[in-house]
């Protein structure tokens, strides 16, 4: 039997969906950080990254160039390197190494001068408030994805 002129336009409409979705299908694919889809990797889109320039730059226009200035300013580069590292246990290792420094940073504002400095206290509860949640999540999330791509290693970690 013929088909009526609807059933020819439902039919040429699938034709279409399905001709579309082969072409996305078989059509090179885009890098997820194509600037075409709307999304850029990068280390400055890291809360923590950007909590870190913060502090820095703060501290280094309040106290000037201080040991703490020093440890914050290896703490971004820290998370710089753990952003950009392939494996895992690269990440964890450069954000664990983020935290020790930034604890290091903690103690010379702390710490330095004869007398407590309210501005360095004020700074360090910043960086104990503001910084360092950002980089244990960091960790948090690496080892969550590394447990979701290696079930054996999650058991381990459970039955330890």
């Amino acid at each position: 039997m013929p088909l009526t002129a609807k059933q020819r336009g439902a039919m040429a409409g699938r034709v279409d969906t399905a001709r579309a979705a082969f072409e996305r299908a078989v059509a090179p694919a885009e890098k997820a950080s194509s600037p075409a889809r709307g999304r850029v990797y990068s280390v400055t889109r890291l809360m923590a990254f950007q909590q870190g320039e913060s502090l820095y730059r703060e501290v280094r226009r309040t106290l000037g160039a201080t040991a703490a200035t020093d440890l914050l300013f290896a703490v971004v580069g820290e998370i710089t390197h753990g952003c950009h590292s392939f494996q895992p246990e690269d990440k964890v290792r450069h954000f664990a190494a983020a935290r020790a420094l930034t604890a290091s940073a903690l103690t010379h504002l702390l710490l330095a001068g004869d007398e407590p400095c309210p501005r360095s206290r004020a700074l360090a509860e910043r960086i104990e408030g503001e910084l360092l949640p950002r980089i244990t999540g960091l960790l948090a999330a690496v080892e969550r994805r590394a447990r979701r791509r290696r079930p054996d290693l999650a058991a381990a970690q459970d039955q330890a």
